[in-house]
């Protein structure tokens, strides 16, 4: 717009290359800025904050910590994540134990299938103790709905391929299958 009102009044144009080059500086500050604002912010809530929009700070920290004190402030939120994860994942376990004792083994898969930590596995001993819970909670008497609840948490728990079912419906209805 500028370089047509230039051209119109006969002054020269305005030349694109330095202005581009200022924003992309820029824009490498306000990334680096707006990392600062949320990373000092989550480590204000450390203890509050979604453990995965921390883990998107901890990530985003590894470019946008460009100084001294942004990478100390990176490697504080990296230990505050480590602690956070290990607390959460022992109240994981503890949570799929308490649900086991109590019963409820259908809620038990499906804690089972949320890891606080990607990709860990439920501890053994509980990983046993939960498929054993799976199979003692099946009986003559469970319903179609029982049977559907069960099979879709079991489907998407990592214990999945630790249960053998002893007994099964002998004649399942047309909705269970």
């Amino acid at each position: 717009e500028q370089n047509r009102t230039n051209k119109v009044e006969g002054r020269p144009e305005v030349k694109p290359g330095p202005l581009i080059g200022l924003a992309e500086q820029l824009q490498e500050q306000l990334r680096a800025a707006e990392w600062l604002d949320r990373a000092e912010a989550a480590l204000t809530q450390v203890d509050e904050v979604d453990l995965r929009d921390l883990r998107s700070v901890v990530v985003a920290g590894d470019t946008a910590a460009t100084d001294e004190d942004a990478r100390a402030l990176a490697g504080r939120l990296r230990d505050a994540l480590n602690t956070r994860v290990e607390t959460e994942q022992i109240a994981w376990a503890e949570e799929i134990e308490a649900l086991i004792n109590a019963g409820r083994v259908i809620r038990a898969l499906r804690v089972s299938s949320r890891s606080p930590k990607a990709g860990a596995p439920v501890p053994a001993e509980l990983a046993n103790r939960l498929a054993d819970a799976v199979v003692e909670s099946v009986d003559d008497a469970m319903t179609d709905d029982r049977w559907g609840a069960l099979l879709d948490a079991l489907a998407f728990s990592p214990v999945r391929g630790l249960v053998h079912f002893e007994n099964v419906p002998s004649e399942p209805s047309k909705e269970l299958v």
